[in-house]
């Protein structure tokens, strides 16, 4: 409940909380509910990139990680580079923020 507040302390502008499970499906997204249930495992960035892949095999191995992949920002409408950190939060999920530098 905390995280989907937009008035809360968990949404700054672009930055938020997105969970996924262990396998690559959403199981929170406050900005786009709609995305609930799908499974992000063979998302890709504008090059190509299969960041979710890169984030899961991390996750799997080291229970955290950050990574860099080109997305569009809502502000400027463009591509750039967004940087990730995620850490699981249990065995079955994992707790995932981006944000542009």
């Amino acid at each position: 409940k905390d995280f989907a507040d937009r008035k809360g302390r968990f949404i700054k502008g672009e930055v938020y909380v997105v969970i996924l499970a262990l396998d690559g499906v959403c199981t929170f997204q406050p900005m786009n509910p709609r995305l609930m249930g799908k499974n992000f495992k063979g998302l890709r960035d504008s090059s190509g990139k299969l960041f979710v892949q890169e984030i899961m095999n991390n996750i799997n191995k080291d229970g955290f990680t950050w990574v860099e992949y080109n997305w569009v920002n809502p502000k400027t409408k463009k591509i750039g580079k967004k940087r990730a950190i995620a850490k699981m939060i249990d065995n079955n999920e994992y707790v995932l923020i981006g944000y542009w530098p």
